[in-house]
């Protein structure tokens, strides 16, 4: 924490500066695409450790996908986590946060800046944004998944097969978030239930669409993707 401190102390001169143009950069996201919007603030946390004499060394960027997206399930240690993160992760990053701490003043600009969500822990039903998200990724799986079809198109198809991860990474997100709801209060078990029960049936669309490609990819190559 003292290290923290510290940082900030060295950057006061510019923080107005930097906290204005991240307010405004958040506040117009059809302006600012979102890789212009993380690179902004990856910069300055870069800039804030390297001042603050911190060197952040990150392993394992060649894992990350190349293409489509990702979901990073990291062990929270404390207040330095994001940065670190941040820091080391060159794709855009949206993040999932407590609401209780998300009008925190320069968290809540920050979460406007990278798209963020914000989640009462204590109300089950705030795990509906995560089921949102699903149904928006199904539904452009199912949509591309039929447009490979018709046009014939293999790397369209590959795209699909390669997103289904993401909608499974959800679910199993999702899941666990549930089991934990339950836990804390058993109250919470009929909801979760049938919130879970819909999230699989989103699974299952993934699943779907992601046949449907595979069989775009065989109707085209005679092989199947995993042959």
């Amino acid at each position: 924490m003292n290290r923290i401190v510290y940082m900030v102390l060295r950057h006061l001169p510019i923080v107005p500066y930097w906290f204005w143009k991240i307010d405004h950069m958040g506040k117009r996201p059809d302006q600012y695409p979102e890789q212009e919007r993380y690179d902004y603030l990856r910069n300055i946390i870069k800039t804030i450790n390297q001042n603050g004499r911190v060197t952040v060394r990150g392993y394992g960027e060649e894992q990350l996908p190349k293409e489509n997206g990702f979901i990073l399930f990291p062990n929270h240690q404390g207040f330095f986590d994001m940065l670190a993160i941040i820091d080391t992760c060159p794709k855009p990053l949206g993040v999932i946060i407590k609401k209780e701490a998300a009008n925190w003043i320069l968290v809540k600009q920050v979460l406007r800046l990278l798209g963020g969500i914000p989640m009462d822990r204590s109300d089950i039903r705030a795990a509906m944004e995560v089921i949102k998200e699903m149904a928006k990724e199904t539904t452009d799986m199912v949509i591309k998944s039929v447009d490979a079809f018709v046009n014939k198109d293999l790397e369209l198809a590959r795209w699909v097969i390669n997103r289904d991860d993401v909608v499974d990474d959800l679910f199993d997100s999702f899941r666990k978030e549930l089991i934990q709801k339950i836990n804390e209060n058993v109250k919470n078990g009929e909801m979760a239930t049938d919130m879970l029960m819909v999230a699989k049936y989103f699974e299952r669309i993934g699943d779907h669409a992601t046949n449907i490609a595979e069989w775009v990819i065989y109707s085209i190559t005679g092989k199947h993707e995993d042959e």
